[in-house]
């Protein structure tokens, strides 16, 4: 902790310079980093441009954690757009790591180019927060994993464990848009961290990584008496 903590406030100290020399696409020439804060050395190498499109995606579920209030939440396109994700394929893996809980997860898939209708709870439209009902399966909103494991119509999530179970494919329409939601509500008092694997495909089933498809990122690096680490930080359109 005393070695991580200076490393990443010193990659945190570059992040908004990176944003934006990359965003103005400032020739190299003409903007430096800093090379150290202290005993901090920074960009070395110095902070790169990126695709968030790694294929495998690695994330921590927390315990104690619910369907309204994980934030693990993953939107497979730009909230807001009209456009669809060009997502084909989710799949998910429950790592082993001896926790014996239970991971639930949803995918919802929505239309954001259907009209605004109140009949539906939540409405479908792209301007309200949809995938925030965990009951509600009209008009597609909810992907069921079409498996052995669960093959009821019932809206509800998947849980995925280490016995048995431990990951699960969802087949997504790509002009529409998804949300990934996860969480673990083992309610005991020994209950730990999930680490879970996200893995993405594009319209044509190849690999790609989340949050989304061609979103530009920066990379930003910092050592500290041995302990490296990188901060990745989305570049705005």
């Amino acid at each position: 902790m005393l070695k991580t903590e200076p490393a990443i406030y010193g990659a945190e100290s570059i992040t908004e310079e990176a944003i934006y020399k990359i965003k103005r696409e400032v020739p190299d020439n003409l903007f430096s980093y800093p090379a150290n804060i202290g005993n901090i050395q920074l960009n070395n190498p110095p902070p790169s441009e990126s695709a968030t499109t790694t294929p495998i995606y690695q994330i921590v579920v927390l315990p104690h954690t619910n369907f309204s209030n994980t934030g693990n939440h993953y939107i497979l396109a730009p909230r807001g757009s009209t456009a669809g994700s060009n997502y084909s394929k989710i799949k998910l893996t429950f790592l082993d790591n001896g926790n014996p809980s239970a991971l639930t997860a949803y995918v919802c898939q929505y239309d954001p180019s259907l009209p605004y209708d109140p009949s539906h709870s939540p409405s479908n439209s792209y301007s309200t927060v949809v995938c925030s009902n965990p009951n509600d399966t009209e008009n597609g909103y909810w992907i069921y994993p079409i498996d052995s494991y669960q093959t009821q119509p019932s809206g509800k999530g998947v849980s995925l464990t280490l016995l048995g179970h431990n990951t699960n494919t969802w087949n997504l329409v790509p002009n529409k848009q998804q949300e990934i939601i996860l969480y673990n509500d083992d309610p005991s008092t020994s209950a730990s961290n999930i680490y879970v694997q996200i893995e993405g495909f594009d319209a044509s089933g190849i690999p790609a990584g989340i949050p989304y498809l061609n979103k530009k990122s920066v990379d930003i690096n910092a050592d500290n008496n041995g302990i490296h680490r990188k901060i990745r930080a989305e570049v705005p359109n």
